[in-house]
């Protein structure tokens, strides 16, 4: 058994305690819920499974997995709708209904018109102690002491970098990282949830060299908003590939397009300065022409060289929108005349980890003493 490290180890402990504060000790959370089972279910299922290996895991994530296997429901069936428990019973509709729902792209193995697949899917609640779980919008308004909302808002930051670095080294990557990938218990504790992005390393390496392949496991069934974008510009190009299949290689009037289109569109990016976006496209452009008339398994290699550094960029991008520019934020009071020293310094910290180079990212025990030395030795211009 691995040693918990210091972080850990709180956390773990932390576990132990009752719930305190008058609340009713005998409430059961409601881990429980009825799904229909397509391929994000069955993707969460299986990055779940392989997350549920790693040693306490349930200190850093919350999981889900199939309670009652169910093979397929059939409306028609009593012996069938006796697997069910009753209050999930009317969520498992037929095949008739569902054109009538938003989940049109679905596809049944079966070729009976009234049967659907759905399963029972047990989140790991239970094993984190949750008897309540809140949405991070949730929780970041249940403070009204400005000191603890902004020590739990710093204390995410080293839990994020701490369970990426998990997935990292069990090669996998969570991507598209957002708020919706946390979630938070009753004692404010976090956990990264909402695994249904995540993809493995290993795939990735040992795919043929067909930039198809790897656009299809990368985008599906995702695809990056291109009117909003938060992912690093490697991804962009991917997506540009992969609505382009007919090109063979990249001109340098396509990567100038590419980056045009991708600072014009980027959520942070497209509102600084111009003559800070002028520096970023210039030296974004610089950075692609490496990639000029070279094939698509060449450009495909080369993007995925740099796959251990996306997963930073999404937390850094989630930070700087959610949290440090969001003018309607919690934190919006706190960045005052007598703190703007504090919050432009710990603003430029993560501008740096959006950058183009992926060389130039951070890593993520790189970012994580970063923040921590301008913590320790900045706060006093943080006035609270």
């Amino acid at each position: 058994m691995e040693i918990l490290s210091d972080e850990s180890q709180k956390r773990f402990s932390l576990y132990s305690l009752k719930i305190s504060h008058g609340e009713n000790t005998q409430i059961n959370p409601k881990n429980i819920t009825m799904l229909k089972l397509d391929k994000n279910l069955e993707k969460e299922l299986h990055i779940s499974s392989k997350i549920e290996k790693f040693p306490f895991y349930h200190l850093y994530f919350q999981t889900i997995r199939v309670k009652t296997q169910l093979s397929y429901v059939n409306s028609r069936s009593t012996q069938e709708k006796e697997m069910i428990p009753l209050e999930y019973w009317e969520k498992a509709v037929t095949k008739n209904n569902i054109n009538d729902t938003n989940d049109t792209n679905d596809t049944n193995d079966t070729n009976d018109t009234n049967i659907n697949p759905f399963r029972l899917i047990e989140t790991s609640c239970n094993l984190t102690n949750s008897s309540s779980i809140y949405t991070y919008d949730e929780w970041l308004h249940k403070f009204d002491n400005k000191k603890e909302i902004l020590s739990n808002v710093f204390n995410l930051c080293f839990f994020v970098f701490d369970g990426l670095q998990i997935l990292q080294k069990h090669y996998i990557l969570l991507l598209n990282f957002s708020k919706s990938n946390l979630c938070f218990n009753q004692f404010d504790k976090s956990f990264i949830c909402k695994l249904n992005q995540c993809i493995e390393k290993s795939y990735l390496n040992n795919v043929t060299p067909d930039i198809t392949d790897h656009v299809n496991y990368l985008y599906n069934p995702y695809n990056i908003d291109q009117s909003n974008t938060t992912a690093p510009i490697e991804m962009f190009v991917f997506d540009f590939l992969k609505n382009n299949t007919h090109i063979h290689s990249l001109s340098n009037n396509q990567i100038d397009l590419i980056v045009k289109n991708y600072i014009d569109n980027h959520i942070i990016i497209s509102n600084i300065s111009i003559h800070m976006k002028e520096k970023y496209y210039e030296d974004s452009v610089k950075y692609l022409q490496t990639l000029t008339n070279k094939s698509i398994p060449y450009i495909s290699n080369f993007l995925l060289k740099y796959v251990d550094t996306w997963d930073i960029y999404g937390f850094h991008m989630f930070y700087l929108k959610e949290v440090l520019l969001n003018t309607t934020s919690t934190i919006s009071p706190f960045i005052t005349d007598d703190s703007k020293v504090f919050w432009k310094g710990f603003i430029d910290i993560f501008m740096k980890n959006i950058l183009y180079n992926p060389n130039e990212r951070h890593n993520i025990q790189q970012a994580k003493s970063v923040i921590a030395n301008y913590l320790y030795g900045k706060t006093k211009h943080l006035n609270v």
